[in-house]
């Protein structure tokens, strides 16, 4: 299902839009958009979306995270997508050994089709900060 308002407004109004659902009594999501998503594919567009959404689900559900903070960073033809969270963290050994979940092989599937590199950084009890970077190409 293509989110509507990324195809009427861009990446940086849907992303604001969905930041702005997920916050509530216990959750705060907070997004900094640096740049521009124009030059972008609306395929790569919907990937990056997608990514930043299942990032921020999973801080929420599974971290049971109060603050997300969301950082999408482009300078020229690099993208720097960045999601950290204050929630439980987990141990990155579980995650390199374990196929871990469908969300987890979704996310490494999106990244691999923005022929991107996805970086975990987690320790227990103290967070999680996941570091996305695309090469695009500008049109």
């Amino acid at each position: 299902m293509m989110p509507e308002t990324l195809v009427k407004f861009g990446l940086k109004a849907a992303l604001k839009d969905y930041c702005s659902s997920m916050t509530g009594n216990d959750t705060k999501v907070t997004l900094q958009f640096y740049g521009t998503e124009k030059g972008i594919g609306l395929n790569e567009q919907v990937t990056m979306y997608r990514v930043i959404q299942e990032l921020i689900n999973n801080a929420i559900k599974h971290a049971h995270a109060s603050d997300v903070l969301v950082q999408y960073m482009r300078d020229g033809n690099k993208v720097d997508i960045t999601v950290e969270d204050n929630g439980v963290g987990f141990n990155k050994e579980n995650i390199v050994t374990k196929d871990g979940g469908m969300g987890l092989s979704n996310l490494r599937t999106r990244v691999a089709y923005l022929k991107g590199d996805l970086e975990f950084h987690s320790e227990e009890n103290e967070g999680t900060t996941v570091n996305v970077q695309i090469n695009v190409d500008a049109a």
